[in-house]
């Protein structure tokens, strides 16, 4: 479950930032442009996709202490673990990960991307759901189309997200916020 606070803020600021992590300079760099020109960004998501990504999260955290930071790219309980032992604010999934679900951490943040996959989240109790990868299937045009079935859910579309589609994300009622990784 996501925490009113948290899903506030993400609404507020309208993208979240998602840093595949390279190396530590280059994204504290890039994090300080983009921090630069969007005031309103306070959570940030930084992916676990490499060795050293946890390292650089934690080393980046540090660095930047008036923002949030989250860890994506969740696969396991013991990511979910290590992010909650390392005092991340969220943890994000590009999917199902059904060992997570069971535990029902707070400001666990499950993906799917069919309507069978987003039932299955609700029923488990979850109103906010990473729609992964959005722009292979199905993007706004299927959110705006299960917008009066899926009522009471909020997405968080990622992939695909760019500057020419966002608007179209951002126009629907079904979406908290848009996860970007493209987000210079």
């Amino acid at each position: 479950m996501l925490d009113n606070k948290i899903k506030e803020e993400l609404r507020l600021q309208k993208i979240l930032p998602i840093l595949n992590t390279t190396e530590l300079s280059k994204d504290i760099r890039r994090l300080e442009e983009f921090i630069s020109k969007n005031k309103n960004i306070k959570y940030i998501e930084i992916t676990l996709r490499k060795k050293n990504s946890l390292e650089i999260a934690n080393s980046l955290r540090d660095k930047f202490p008036n923002y949030k930071f989250g860890l994506g790219s969740i696969l396991s309980v013991d990511d979910y673990k290590k992010g909650r032992d390392n005092g991340f604010n969220f943890f994000v999934s590009p999917g199902i990960v059904t060992d997570i679900i069971k535990i029902n951490p707070l400001n666990y943040i499950p993906g799917g991307e069919s309507i069978s996959e987003f039932i299955l989240l609700i029923n488990n109790g979850y109103k906010t759901i990473k729609f992964f990868p959005s722009n292979i299937a199905g993007g706004e045009k299927k959110l705006l189309s299960i917008q009066n079935i899926l009522k009471d859910v909020m997405f968080i579309p990622t992939g695909g997200i760019n500057n020419k589609n966002i608007t179209e994300y951002l126009k629907l009622n079904n979406v908290l916020c848009v996860g970007m990784s493209n987000f210079e």
